[in-house]
């Protein structure tokens, strides 16, 4: 089936792309950059978009100084209906609801690409 291929392909590309939130330009660069290394489709920004255009997104990295502005915004990720990969200072102390993942910074090693794996559930190549 010669045209099986290319659906194949459009349906792994629809919501796969990796939402980047970070409040400062070089961090938000360079989260993306070691996402897209991986082989992930992202796109950055300096806080999060409307909430209609959150479904685009396979799942959405946040660096906490970029969408904590409140007491209360934390908690709210877990209503975004997508996967959240929360990027935080300090994880002890820090309440966020399923599916939010908590990774603390600073990011070593694979820390970032496996977080992310994981709430795509993708197993490592």
């Amino acid at each position: 089936m010669a045209h099986s291929q290319p659906t194949q392909e459009i349906a792994l590309l629809i919501g796969t792309t990796i939402l980047v939130v970070a409040a400062d330009s070089a961090f938000r660069q360079s989260l993306g950059f070691v996402l897209e290394a991986e082989g992930h489709r992202v796109e950055v920004a300096g806080q999060l978009p409307h909430p209609d255009d959150i479904i685009r997104y396979g799942c959405i990295v946040a660096d906490d100084r970029a969408v904590a502005a409140k007491p209360g915004d934390l908690p709210a990720l877990s209503t975004l209906g997508r996967p959240v990969v929360l990027l935080v200072n300090h994880a002890e102390g820090t309440v966020v609801g399923h599916p939010v993942r908590l990774v603390e910074k600073p990011l070593l090693g694979r820390t970032l690409v496996e977080a992310v794996r994981g709430v795509l559930g993708e197993s490592e190549p």
